[in-house]
């Protein structure tokens, strides 16, 4: 399906700290500097984190993305520095869009646009305000767009979000307001698997399905872990109480497997320049599980299913003849291919849409810096695996927490959507793990 990921990881930045190195240098969860009023965070995370350390290089960068036909779209408000980002973003000439697994060179396409990604950066993070109004969904700076891009779920949320955008002193050309379906959480490959890989159904104490994403070994004295203790990382919702360890306890197969571990707390305006008064934000919908000590697993393996699609189910049996395993990761880019492996609508697969998307969600929390995929997921699908797949190897990219869907101008259609939190950001909120 999808063979991409070695290209990826040539550009984009860390992969996952110890991902396949074996570093296993305990670590407590990072602590966000402060910085300056109205300033972007220095340590700003994922995809758009990486456009900042490329603008710093490239004069007037205003981000990349791939397109359909293979090509390298890049955004610049000079002309005269087409020549520099060529050198700069050769490495990214080896990646394909094309959902058939193909590689090879592709072409630069370049765009005369207005604002460098250190403008839309600042204005992104001077917004984050705005998800605080009722009926916002997300907000976004949009490389492809070259705007900032706020979605309602709506109409009557403009006015406000007009008001506020303007309050912040952000120019409102610089900024397109569209309708957004709502995100929803997905709680609901459900029979007993030994050894237990990502990718598989599981049950909670507290009720309820979700999918669990990926095996590790996990070194960290804040949560107790010491060296050699395996968990698996799942969605943060799944357990009772997000940002606080309630002890859940989660089954595969109808046994149990393992407790909560580490759900790390939430961020305040304190300790993190971007999330607002009032509000508790996290940069990954995600908690860790350790494992029961009986409990056999395979680290770094990854369901696979017998064919995937797009934007309905693909297979739910699983193939445990041919399980991936992880051999890599990194952030994801608009127009790469990544497919996630969830019990309910298992193993399907499209484009990356956006990006380090800002979210408002249930209870006064914002997850900052998340990915939207044109791909399907439904209830029970939190926690699957999100990867690029070539041959039996897999690149791993995050874990899913919930669904949505967008109208599509190009086509009339409106196309269902998950989202997941990147593995750059579940490392920012966890510290290192070893997934494989």
């Amino acid at each position: 399906m999808m063979n991409r990921s070695a290209a990826a990881a040539a550009l984009i930045l860390p992969l996952l700290v110890a991902a396949c190195a074996g570093d296993d240098t305990p670590v407590t969860p990072p602590a966000p500097p402060s910085a300056p009023a109205g300033a972007v965070n220095p340590d700003l995370p994922g995809t758009d984190g990486e456009f900042m350390r490329l603008a710093r290089q490239i004069p007037g960068f205003g981000g990349y993305w791939l397109d359909h036909d293979g090509s390298v779209n890049v955004a610049l408000t000079d002309a005269a520095q087409e020549a520099k980002a060529r050198a700069v973003l050769a490495p990214v000439t080896r990646l394909r869009r094309d959902d058939r697994g193909g590689e090879g060179a592709a072409s630069f396409r370049f765009h005369r646009v207005e604002y460098d990604f250190g403008q839309l950066a600042t204005w992104h993070a001077r917004l984050t305000s705005v998800l605080t109004l009722p009926g916002v969904v997300f907000t976004d700076a949009d490389e492809t767009a070259n705007r900032i891009r706020i979605g309602i779920s709506n109409p009557s949320a403009r006015g406000a979000v007009e008001a506020e955008v303007a309050r912040l002193k952000v120019p409102l050309a610089a900024v397109i307001v569209e309708h957004a379906a709502a995100v929803e959480p997905t709680v609901a490959l459900s029979s007993y698997i030994r050894p237990v890989i990502g990718g598989v159904g599981i049950t909670r104490d507290i009720g309820g399905t979700c999918t669990l994403g990926f095996n590790a070994y996990y070194v960290n004295p804040y949560w107790g872990a010491g060296v050699g203790t395996r968990v698996f990382f799942t969605a943060d919702h799944c357990t009772a109480t997000q940002g606080h360890v309630d002890g859940t306890v989660f089954s595969q197969g109808g046994s149990r497997i393992g407790v909560e571990l580490a759900d790390p707390p939430m961020l305040t305006s304190a300790t993190y320049l971007s999330c607002p008064a009032g509000w508790q934000c996290r940069f990954s919908d995600v908690a860790a599980v350790r494992y029961d000590d009986a409990v056999a697993w395979t680290l770094g393996g990854i369901a696979h299913t017998a064919y995937w699609f797009g934007q309905t189910s693909g297979s739910t049996d699983a193939d445990l003849a041919n399980t991936f395993h992880i051999n890599g990761g990194g952030s994801p880019v608009v127009g790469m291919v990544v497919g996630k492996v969830g019990v309910t609508t298992g193993w399907t697969a499209g484009p990356v849409q956006k990006t380090c998307s800002n979210f408002s969600g249930a209870g006064g929390i914002l997850i900052l810096c998340q990915d939207f995929v044109d791909a399907y997921a439904n209830s029970g699908d939190s926690g699957s695996p999100v990867f690029t797949s070539s041959g039996s190897g897999a690149s791993l990219y995050g874990i899913v927490w919930a669904k949505t869907s967008r109208y599509d101008p190009d086509t009339g259609t409106t196309l269902n959507q998950f989202v997941f939190s990147n593995t750059n950001n579940i490392q920012r909120d966890f510290g290192s793990f070893t997934p494989s």
